[in-house]
């Protein structure tokens, strides 16, 4: 008989999201978005450690992602996830009119499933 164990996220482990000085203005807000998810921890970018960081596409990440040959290039202005490593999250980037509270909801589902990966790592 197969069984199928469920798994569960770890209750001490977090993902650790930077906030690219990108966002301008707009990182309090930011901090405060990501934080009211469960198990998010927003930071500073070069403060501590990061899982993923939270980017506006400026023109010269632009033109770094036309470099890589990266395809469906996210317009500048707009609001995505990137790696440590600067590796744009597929997926991951929205319009460039986008607010960065609305960015946030539209990437919870996404930063949900990062953590659940995170987690399947880690066990």
């Amino acid at each position: 008989m197969l069984q199928e164990r469920s798994r569960a996220i770890p209750s001490n482990l977090t993902l650790d999201i930077g906030l690219d000085p990108s966002l301008g203005q707009e990182i309090e807000q930011a901090l405060q978005a990501l934080q009211s998810i469960k198990r998010i921890q927003a930071v500073p970018l070069s403060q501590q450690e990061v899982q993923y960081i939270l980017s506006r596409i400026t023109k010269p990440y632009y033109q770094q992602l036309q470099k890589l040959k990266v395809k469906n290039i996210p317009q500048i202005g707009s609001i995505a996830l990137f790696s440590p490593a600067q590796d744009l999250i597929p997926g991951s980037a929205g319009t460039s009119i986008e607010k960065v509270t609305d960015a946030i909801k539209r990437l919870q589902a996404k930063l949900k499933s990062l953590l659940e990966r995170r987690s399947s790592r880690s066990t």
